[in-house]
Formats: structure tokens, sequence, C-alpha cells
């Protein structure tokens, strides 16, 4: 996996999914904007439980950052809906031990997936520090279970 990874020939959606094609028993995803069909095609294939932490601002469904369908979508999938209106941070972890940050929010022109996508760049980090984990733990600590 690349160090930097920009939004071109459909990237960071190519290294998030091959990323959660590793985990072995979690994938969680911290963003505030999650659209159900950009979410769908990043966690496909994934093997272990799958926790997001989103914003869920009425004005962001409303002008379409993120999607209504979402909430349906992750109780039929049983996928761990989580809402916390104090995130901004971008992150795709596997096992609370590797990830992807960056700018990317899970959309179809956040993760390059999209003709005109958006100019983002994220990084990969191969370990993921106990300070950081403690940090992520306590952003999804003070999050609210839909």
């Amino acid at each position: 996996m690349r160090d930097l990874i920009p939004s071109i020939d459909n990237e960071p959606s190519g290294s998030i999914i091959k990323l959660f094609g590793e985990a072995r028993r979690e994938v969680t995803v911290f963003a505030p904007y999650v659209q159900k069909h950009a979410l769908e095609q990043i966690i496909e294939g994934v093997k272990g439980s799958i926790s997001i932490i989103t914003s869920w601002k009425l004005k962001d469904l409303w002008m379409g950052a993120s999607d209504i369908e979402l909430y349906p979508f992750t109780k039929d999938h049983s996928i761990k809906f989580y809402i916390n209106n104090r995130i901004h941070l971008k992150v795709y972890m596997t096992d609370w031990e590797r990830c992807i940050l960056g700018s990317s929010n899970v959309s179809e022109r956040g993760l390059g997936m999209a003709r005109r996508y958006n100019y983002e760049l994220n990084a990969a980090h191969e370990e993921v520090d106990v300070d950081t984990q403690l940090y992520l733990r306590k952003i999804l600590s003070e999050s609210t279970l839909a």
C-alpha cells in the first residue's frame, strides 16, 4: 500500500477496499458524510463486523452530503451506526491496527469513484499507535448508537 493516496485513478477507494479486505475482525469508519452507494462499494467483501461513526445533520441530508437511506442499509446489513455531530475526521480502520486517514468522505466524489471527483489526499498507516487508538475510542464512546 502506498503511503500517500491521491484522488486519481479510482483512488482512494481501491486502497480502502484492499485495506478492508485484509481485516481479520472488524472495520471502523469515521466520516462526517457517508453516502450509501459509496459505502456499499468499499465494504463489499468485508468479513468482520463493521461500525460507522458519522454526523447526521438534517441540512447535510437535505443537501445530499449524506443519505437518509444509510440508516436502513446499516440495519439490514448488521452494521453498527453511530452518530457524533462533532466529528470532521475521516479514518478508515481495520482491527484498530491499520488505517487510511485524510480528507476523503464516504462519497463517490470523495473516494475518486466519480468522473468529476474531488481533489483529496489520504495517507496509509501500517501501525496505529496507542494514543491514536485511545483518541478514536474516546470519540466512539461519546457517540450515540442509532
